[in-house]
């Protein structure tokens, strides 16, 4: 059920943030958005990255990664992508 919920939280947040899709990995989240359709302040998007450091870089053509922390569980390493994407909305 912890799984299910964090799922939900990733999806709204994803929706909130215009993201079409979502390819997650083990090691990493990869969201896209629609070329030329990215309604995040770009200011705030490459200021975030820069904040990030390593954990997050952006992928052409609409496109960012954000490196996941293994040593969570599915559920927890998914609600702290959202709360490191919350300053994006």
């Amino acid at each position: 059920m912890e799984n299910f919920l964090a799922v939900l939280y990733l999806k709204r947040t994803l929706a909130r943030l215009g993201v079409v899709r979502a390819d997650l990995f083990p090691t990493r989240a990869i969201l896209t958005w629609k070329e030329n359709n990215n309604p995040v302040d770009p200011a705030k998007l490459i200021a975030w990255i820069g904040e990030q450091g390593e954990k997050a870089k952006l992928k052409p053509p609409a496109a960012l990664e954000v490196r996941l922390d293994q040593s969570l569980s599915i559920a927890q390493g998914l609600d702290t992508v959202c709360k490191k994407l919350e300053p994006l909305l």
